[in-house]
């Protein structure tokens, strides 16, 4: 090169020079090597211009070009980068002035930021500070923008510190030159990020109020900025736990958005991305999970598959995972992985894997997932919330798995780095403390360690649980990491107990109890329906957990208000969610809620009910149609949103609404003893892994028992329940001899322990788990003497007792229900379809295996003849026609098929006659039932499976037969398995013909099934016949049909006609004689 520069012409030498400079400048900046740059720099070569007008034509096009880059930087980082290069180019071609060269380096830096290549950009900004402070001096506002960008660098790189110190500067200059405009704004919104990424959401929430305020000055930012604002707002609020205010400003940014850059656009994506995190941290997993599948769709319609797709898969999988739908999970974060994640994505994704795994209990692969996660965290540059998050996982792995003290270390180390990074007050600390502590108390001699751990958690969770006047949780908190600090130390003190034999341990372990669960249910009831079983498999498991330290109290002290409170707790973990519900209903009923917004609250669930139905129908479809899932998902996430919103109005302007809907209290021993008739006794369950507690309420006195459950019991209660998938035409004495050996053991462990207290008795038996598909009746005396192979002379628990069932003592006996009480004259709706529907219409595809039930249509039709009413039969009998007349009858009597979804239970549905080939006229959905109002003081759902749903702790059976209870009936009358036999219309036609005689409902059910047992053959007499029929709820007496009517129309009328025509002859004697 410089042989070539000795035979230039000197006009020429100049340009080369200058060209020469150019070239060394920027192979200092691409080897960082800011001596040689400063050195140029120093050397003042170059002149300064002061203005665009007195650039020369190739600095207006170098100037363009660097302007165009810039802006560019913010949409198109490919195209951004071109530009630079080509100022690069331009540079070269004539003598660089040095505000614009520091205009080249700012840019320069910055797009070198945006393409990852941090540590070069972070370089070159500080190489722009130093030129711009010898050009402008050290505070002049032209350093701002250099600093604020300098500052995100830093955060990329997470050097917070840096990072914020830069943010500060940049503040610091604009006001000192009084400059409130969008620099200000960036930089206070970034200082704003820093700390809430630090965990200071309220010091971060200052400064985003600060930045607010900038948004309506001059010279406030553009609309989009404005948008991305709220957006970020919203996220703060998010974190601070203000869902609401989060709601708000992403709503407000929303509206931004969709106006200047339309609804399929990536920005969108990013918000509901956000959105959708927002809906989980408020348990709201359904909806969370709209919002996640809104924002994958616009990534891959606008073929952006970065960093926010990434993003979104993952949090579909989590959603997912919460869910319960582990192999759903798993692929949504495999599918992630394919699309060359970062390195911190990929530890993130790896995180999530292996948490579904460990819900799997597939240790294997969750350690070699966890294992890739480890190697990912060794380097240095690595995030460091990653490296907090991952040895987390691994120590809890390894609790679980191979304790031995490693898991501590991972612990400690863990707590180190988030105390370093984020100080010793942040959720996640306190989480962590928690879980130190959890391991200290497994070592007997590291007990009192293991408390102090603890209350360091639960000092700081003081600072976050936001505690109103009643002694509540705020409604916007749902961070449930809380529990483990309260309910660890719980557990510690018990163990406390157990090793220094105080008992003011286990008073303070029961108080924290009640506190923790107290907090629990009201999370629980600010949740919506669907929503609040996340919530009660955490508290299920807590509930039995005091119940046994109750029991154990009360054994200890002999003292009854322990007693209770075991009582309490068992009542309070029965039907949770039905309970909840159905005191919302009665909330809304009864707190003085004017009519429009009652119409309001029942028109936004019909809506809600009818387009989740609709979205569940298209996603079962082979090839569902995107553009009705768009639709649907959309118009669900609307109608949610504006229910949500009319609640927590509701909530806030309606004390009484919020005082009935938050009341989490149960009937009182007391109340119940009153309610109790003489001659019935109550049977509460309560089941545990190896634990059974029966509480028996007769004579105003409560008795208590623990059972130790063995295999032995659930070996039989499997077969006892898998009693309706027997093939009966098989049937041999082995078969009997099974079936009396596991009814014999079943009862030994359910009754026998209480067999004196229930002597003589009518039983209303409240199950708990797997007993709640069990009918009692069929268990048999263990002491009884079985000869032969008849099960007709089995000594049955029914031809002792008539039975009953309840989902709760306070469903059973409160105050609930209004339409119980004795009415003489019993309007009976009789419903039984036939399936015969077109062979070419779509009902006939959803039909499929459908037959004919071969006795419903005789069942009722003879019932009616009997008793009276009205039948709507064959192809009378629809959906329709239901829902027009159900609410004028006081018992309804359904005769029909169900299908019932043992994975989304609210889709179970009753099966009417085809009408019109439409889906919506044919099925009744529970969650349709959920939304009537009913006065039948009786439903009987004399159908296939009736009774069957899906188990979830905490809330018993899902069923169509408790949407009717919600429906406000108190009584029902169904199958707990299939009946297709002529047997059961003849339970049901003495069933009715002993209530129209006046007795109460379980005496006339066991009074029919006795009948129909007596009169069977030995094939016939087999349980699974005449078992399968139970009452749920009130058992009072319910006289159907006219038998008596004409007993009281001769004493109405005869007898007065006798006396009439006595009175007329004794005159005429008299008048003759």
């Amino acid at each position: 090169m410089l042989k070539l520069m000795l035979y230039l012409p000197n006009k020429h030498k100049k340009s080369f020079y200058r060209l020469l400079f150019v070239i060394v400048l920027l192979f200092a900046i691409t080897l960082n090597i800011s001596s040689q740059i400063n050195s140029f720099i120093q050397s003042n070569i170059y002149d300064s211009l002061y203005n665009y007008q007195q650039y020369s034509q190739n600095e207006k096009e170098l100037f363009w070009a660097i302007k165009t880059s810039d802006s560019l930087s913010k949409t198109d980082v490919v195209k951004a980068y071109d530009y630079i290069r080509r100022a690069k180019i331009l540079l070269t071609n004539e003598k660089v002035n040095n505000k614009l060269l520091s205009f080249y380096l700012h840019v320069y830096g910055k797009i070198l930021i945006d393409n990852h290549k941090i540590n070069k950009g972070i370089d070159t900004l500080k190489m722009v500070i130093d030129l711009k402070t010898r050009i402008y001096g050290a505070n002049d506002q032209h350093l701002a923008k250099t600093h604020n960008y300098l500052g995100i660098a830093h955060f990329k790189a997470h050097q917070y510190e840096e990072a914020l110190s830069d943010y500060l500067r940049s503040i610091e200059i604009l006001e000192m030159n009084s400059v409130y405009n969008r620099d200000l704004f960036d930089a206070l919104l970034n200082v704003g990020i820093v700390k809430a990424s630090q965990g200071s959401y309220d010091l971060a929430y200052k400064y985003f109020k600060r930045a607010s305020e900038i948004i309506d000055s001059p010279g406030s930012p553009d609309s989009l900025s404005i948008a991305q604002f709220y957006n970020n707002y919203g996220l703060l609020a998010t974190f601070m736990g203000k869902t609401e205010l989060a709601n708000k400003y992403f709503d407000k940014a929303e509206k931004f958005y969709v106006s200047l850059l339309g609804e399929k656009h990536t920005k969108l994506a990013s918000l509901n991305l956000n959105k959708g995190v927002n809906a989980f941290n408020n348990l709201n997993y359904p909806m969370s999970r709209l919002y996640y599948d809104r924002a994958v769709d616009i990534y891959l319609e606008s073929n952006q598959t970065g960093s926010g797709f990434i993003k979104s898969l993952n949090n579909l999988s989590v959603v997912n995972r919460e869910l319960g739908l582990y192999s759903e999970s798993i692929a949504y974060a495999e599918k992630a992985l394919n699309y060359s994640p970062s390195k911190d994505m990929r530890i993130v994704l790896y995180l999530t894997i292996s948490k579904t795994y460990e819900l799997l209990n597939d240790n294997e692969k969750q350690e070699k997932v966890l294992k890739k996660a480890l190697k990912l965290v060794e380097s240095p540059e690595t995030n460091p919330k990653r490296v907090v998050d991952v040895y987390l996982l691994y120590a809890d792995f390894l609790k679980s798995y191979s304790p031995g003290g490693e898991e501590f270390t991972y612990y400690k180390k863990a707590l180190n780095i988030e105390g370093e990074l984020n100080g010793f007050k942040t959720a996640k600390y306190a989480m962590i403390l928690s879980k130190i502590g959890d391991y200290y108390s497994q070592k007997d001699d590291e007990i009192e360690m293991s408390l102090i751990y603890f209350d360091r958690a639960i000092k700081i969770w003081q600072n976050y649980l936001g505690i109103s006047k009643s002694g509540n949780l705020n409604n916007g908190f749902h961070d449930l990491r809380f529990v483990g600090a309260y309910h660890g130390k719980s557990l510690a003190l018990i163990k406390k107990y157990e090793l220094e034999g105080d008992i003011n341990n286990l008073f303070s372990s029961l108080d924290n109890y009640e506190w923790l669960l107290k907090q629990l249910e009201h999370i629980s009831r600010s949740l919506q329906k669907d929503n609040q079983k996340i919530i009660r498999e955490q508290i299920f498991p807590i509930y039995n957990e005091v119940i046994k330290l109750s029991y154990k109290l009360f054994n200890i002290t002999s003292n009854n208000y322990f007693q209770e409170k075991t009582f309490e707790f068992s009542e309070k973990s029965k039907s949770a969610i039905l309970l909840a519900s159905i005191r919302n209903s009665t909330a809304l009923r009864t707190s003085d809620i004017g009519q429009v917004t009652l119409k309001l609250d029942q028109d936004l669930n019909e809506e809600i009910n009818a387009v989740k139905k609709q979205l569940f129908e298209e996603k079962q479809k082979s090839k569902p149609k995107k553009k009705k899932l768009d639709f649907f998902g959309s118009r669900l996430m609307m109608l949610l949103k504006k229910h949500d919103s009319l609640i927590t109005q509701l909530e806030k302007n309606n004390p009484k609404y919020y005082s009935l809907k938050y009341d989490i209290s149960v009937i009182k021993l007391g109340d119940l003893y009153k309610r109790l008739s003489g001659n019935e006794v109550l049977l509460e369950y309560q089941m545990m892994d190896s634990k059974l507690y029966i509480f028996v309420l007769r004579n105003n006195k409560l008795y208590m028992k623990e059972v130790l459950l063995d295999s032995s019991f659930y070996e039989s209660a499997r077969y006892i329940t898998n009693l309706k998938n027997m093939d009966l035409t098989t049937e041999n004495r082995y078969d009997f001899a099974n079936f009396v050996k596991h009814s014999k053991n079943m009862y030994s462990f359910l009754i026998q322990p209480v067999e004196e207290q229930v002597r003589d008795k009518r039983l209303l038996i409240i199950p708990s788990g797997i007993l709640g598909y069990l009918p009692f009746e069929i268990l048999v005396k263990p002491k009884s003497i079985v000869e032969g192979l008849d099960y007709r002379d089995l000594d049955y628990l029914i031809k002792d007792h008539p039975v009953s069932y309840s989902y709760s003592s306070t469903l059973r006996f409160g105050s609930l229900f209004n339409n119980t009480s004795f009415k003489s004259n019993i309007d009976i709706l009789y419903m039984a379809p036939h399936y015969h529907p077109d062979k070419d219409s779509r009902t006939a595809m959803k039909l499929p295996g459908l037959k004919e039930l071969p006795f419903a249509k005789s069942e009722v039709e003879g019932l009616q003849r009997e008793f009276g009413g009205k039948v709507y039969s064959g192809s009378s009998a629809l959906k329709s026609k239901f829902l027009e007349t159900a609410a004028g009858y006081d018992v309804l009597h359904l005769a029909m098929h169900t299908l019932i979804n043992d994975t989304m239970p609210l889709y179970s549905k009753l099966v009417f006659a085809p009408e019109g080939g439409e889906d919506d006229k044919v099925f009744l959905n529970t969650s349709e039932i959920y939304e009537m109002n009913l006065k039948a003081l009786m439903v009987t759902l004399s159908a296939c499976n009736t009774g069957k749903g899906v188990l979830q702790k905490g809330e018993g059976i899902m069923s169509l037969a408790r949407g009717f209870v919600f429906a406000g009936v108190p009584s029902v009358v169904m199958t707990l398995w299939e009946v297709q036999d002529e047997s059961g219309q003849q339970i049901m036609e003495s069933f009715y013909e002993y209530l129209s005689l006046g007795y109460e409902k379980d005496i006339a059910m066991q009074m029919a099934k006795l009948k129909v047992l007596r009169n069977s053959n030995m094939i016939k007499s087999h349980p699974n016949y005449w078992s399968a029929y139970i009452i749920t709820g009130d058992t009072s007496a319910l006289k159907v049909g006219n038998k008596n009517n004409s007993l009281w129309l001769m004493l109405i009328f005869v007898i007065p006609a006798f006396l009439g025509f006595f009175v007329y002859k004794r005159i005429v004697s008299k008048v003759k004689y």
